[in-house]
């Protein structure tokens, strides 16, 4: 009877062994399942950002589209991702959003055929679904065509400059320091500080519409500066450059302002 129990009882002990060995397998297909599961998950998450920092469009091209690279993972689109603007530019006059998706958004810039200073906007990424991680702004330069002098205000001239004197045949004087100030009262009149390089007050006259400039009758430093016209033009592409022709004092001759 002893073997027979003994038997028995190494029966016994090999079952329970095989039914532990069954049981052990539970847990570890549970982690496998959540294992699983979160690799789906991870597989399925939508994430963008963008590939650089800035970019910079040039007026001068007229109007064009600027194509902002992403770096995403899933499918992006305006469902998932909003996009944000703010900065010195306007959206609708300067810049309106063309397109997003999961490679790049285009901004399409608009050339206004006006004179502006250089102008930004601060593009934003923001979350609407989607997971927005790493770099979410973007900064995109807008540069005025320098030939563009649509909407550009006479008291623009204010300021200091180089001026030199053009006599032609070569014979010129200067540069040497003027400051054109404007006047309060009358927008069209500046009055400089410096005319001959004499240390003498003098005023002029523009009439922007016209393109035209006067020396009105006046006596800088008590000598008599007879009523004297000409023309004028400004050229923004390298230097701002205030050049003015004028008939003066009984003869033809430039004078030239280089805006410091």
């Amino acid at each position: 009877m002893r073997d027979n129990e003994l038997i028995i009882t190494n029966k016994m002990i090999k079952k329970n062994l095989m039914k532990h060995k069954r049981n052990s397998y539970i847990p570890f297909l549970l982690l496998s399942s959540i294992g699983l599961l979160l690799s789906c998950d991870n597989e399925d998450e939508v994430t963008t950002s963008f590939e650089r920092v800035s970019s910079t469009y040039e007026e001068i091209n007229g109007t064009g589209e600027v194509v902002i690279p992403l770096r995403s993972t899933g499918s992006i689109t305006s469902d998932n991702v909003t996009v944000q603007f703010d900065g010195t530019a306007t959206e609708g006059e300067d810049f309106e959003l063309v397109s997003i998706n999961s490679e790049s958004m285009v901004i399409r810039v608009i050339d206004d055929n006006l004179f502006e200073e250089t102008e930004y906007v601060r593009v934003l990424l923001v979350s609407n679904g989607a997971n927005v991680g790493g770099n979410a702004i973007h900064r995109l330069n807008i540069v005025s065509n320098c030939e563009d002098i649509g909407g550009l205000d006479v008291g623009f001239f204010a300021g200091d400059y180089d001026a030199l004197e053009d006599y032609g045949g070569g014979t010129t004087y200067g540069p040497y320091t003027i400051t054109l100030v404007q006047d309060e009262e009358d927008p069209t009149r500046f009055s400089f500080d410096n005319l001959y390089d004499s240390g003498c007050d003098a005023y002029m006259i523009f009439d922007y519409a016209n393109g035209t400039v006067a020396f009105p009758n006046q006596s800088p430093c008590d000598s008599p500066l007879t009523n004297s016209s000409g023309t004028f033009s400004i050229d923004l592409c390298e230097e701002t450059t205030l050049t003015i022709n004028l008939n003066f004092d009984g003869g033809d001759w430039v004078y030239r302002f280089t805006k410091l």
